[in-house]
């Protein structure tokens, strides 16, 4: 890794610096949202029907893409979208502070409903900061050191949601309700992430032109040229077709195996922990190989 970072030019080097910042807070982040979904069927009683809402947020939001990719296509200032957008999506967890801690008051669905809206503003946020990750990360790494300099980033941010999941879940067997103190400052923490992700240098292009088409127009036109890629690109169609029906599997058995262990085995946090983070050991082991493999 010290003999990559030597090789580096100086956008690089502080692209790289940040973007290990950023992965470091988000490993946290995501070490905390892992056992989100379990949080919300042992602690806050939520239904299995609501439980397969908060999963399917996460994903259903990404629907919006396309429009959103024209969207930031016409922002000259991304610096201030991402802050706002941390803000806007962030902060409304800090509200869970302010959730009950006792199990009586979970049998109203009041409390259910706030959670699942909070979580679908969090998620909704992601459409802003996910394609401006890979902007900025494409605009400012070298091909040559893009897989490499991702993979350390990834593994930094794999092993961090490893520890803390294992903390949190730890924390959860000692008192079920720690997540109305936890949550608020994960969304705090989400804040800071974005907010040093902002501080990447907006990558240097040339000869750029703002879409002058409407936005709906220009969707129109973005779906008709993936209708024809999909079409004449036959690997590329074969790839998403793979792809589609992995994630129809992923998001069905996700749910069922929640439910599974919280009603079928009555597992403890520490145990989903334990099985949340069995992927993850693999992903520190391989990235650093796949990174440069790429």
């Amino acid at each position: 890794m010290f003999n990559v970072l030597r090789l580096l030019n100086e956008r690089e080097k502080i692209t790289f610096k940040l973007h290990l910042l950023y992965m470091l807070i988000e490993g946290i982040v995501l070490g905390v949202l892992a056992l989100n979904e379990f949080v919300f069927l042992k602690s806050i009683n939520g239904s299995n029907y609501q439980l397969g809402l908060l999963f399917q947020f996460s994903m259903i939001v990404f629907l919006f893409l396309i429009l959103i990719n024209e969207f930031l296509k016409r922002v000259k200032n991304r610096k201030r979208l991402l802050r706002a957008t941390a803000i806007l999506s962030r902060l409304p967890l800090l509200l869970i502070f302010f959730f009950p801690r006792n199990a009586e008051a979970y049998d109203s669905p009041v409390y259910h409903l706030i959670y699942l809206g909070l979580f679908l503003i969090y998620f909704a946020g992601n459409l802003v900061i996910y394609p401006n990750i890979n902007y900025l990360l494409k605009g400012n790494y070298t091909h040559s050191n893009f897989g490499k300099l991702y993979s350390y980033s990834t593994s930094l941010n794999k092993i961090v949601m490893l520890l803390v999941t294992f903390i949190y879940g730890y924390l959860l067997d000692i008192d079920n309700y720690v997540f109305t103190y936890i949550l608020p400052i994960t969304g705090f923490l989400a804040i800071i992430s974005v907010y040093v992700l902002s501080l990447i240098p907006q990558p240097l292009e040339k000869n750029v032109t703002t879409p002058s088409s409407g936005i709906f127009k220009a969707v129109s036109s973005s779906i008709k040229e993936m209708k024809d890629i999909l079409k004449t690109n036959v690997p590329y169609r074969h790839f998403e077709v793979g792809f589609m029906l992995y994630g129809f599997a992923f998001m069905i058995s996700v749910t069922v195996i929640t439910i599974y262990f919280y009603d079928g085995l009555n597992l403890n946090y520490s145990s989903v922990a334990f099985y949340r983070n069995a992927y993850n050991i693999l992903a520190i082991i391989l990235l650093p190989y796949f990174g440069k493999l790429l």
